[in-house]
């Protein structure tokens, strides 16, 4: 990045951003070398700026999380890396059509075991492989219903969410060959 770019991210960006920082301290195996920059994004409007600037400006960006199975190289990353802050930290829980479905919006920043731990919790299944919790009949799913799928996918386009992730596992649950 230029001076002036970085002046640019200066006023977008709420302090403080990380210069060339040493992205180790960012990856649960502490290793990888610096990027240009790292910032931690609280709210969406201030990543919707974010990100129109770095595409205007051509600089290069990743998003990370928990940094888990993440290598960075020890030469780094010519560009800015993103963290997740309080905007994407956010777990809520939403009455579903009938009294058996419940819809659940996930901020992106919100870990997957932290998630798992709110179900059981919130006393819903599904979700205690992420936990390493054993789970029994009747909680399996081996049923891919694809026009159930395309509905749920629906209704989450409409609630406007962030991001839509869907999961599909063939095979044998635990399992260390493939099956």
């Amino acid at each position: 990045m230029n001076q002036a770019q970085r002046q640019k991210l200066t006023e977008l960006i709420s302090p403080p951003i990380d210069w060339q920082a040493r992205l180790d301290c960012y990856t649960s195996l502490g290793i990888g070398g610096p990027a240009e920059a790292v910032v931690k994004v609280d709210r969406r409007h201030e990543m919707l700026e974010l990100l129109v600037f770095l595409a205007e400006e051509n600089i290069a960006w990743r998003l990370i999380g928990r940094g888990t199975n993440l290598l960075v190289r020890d030469e780094g990353f010519a560009g800015v890396i993103i963290l997740l802050g309080a905007d994407f930290k956010t777990a809520q829980r939403q009455p579903g059509e009938n009294s058996d479905t419940v819809l659940l919006r996930v901020g992106a920043g919100y870990s997957i075991g932290r998630l798992s731990s709110q179900c059981i919790d919130w006393e819903l299944t599904g979700l205690e492989f992420a936990s390493g919790i054993p789970v029994s009949k009747p909680n399996i799913v081996n049923l891919i219903d694809t026009v159930a799928i395309k509905v749920d996918l629906a209704k989450a386009r409409e609630q406007q969410s962030d991001a839509i992730i869907v999961f599909l596992h063939w095979g044998l649950e635990y399992q260390s060959l493939p099956s």
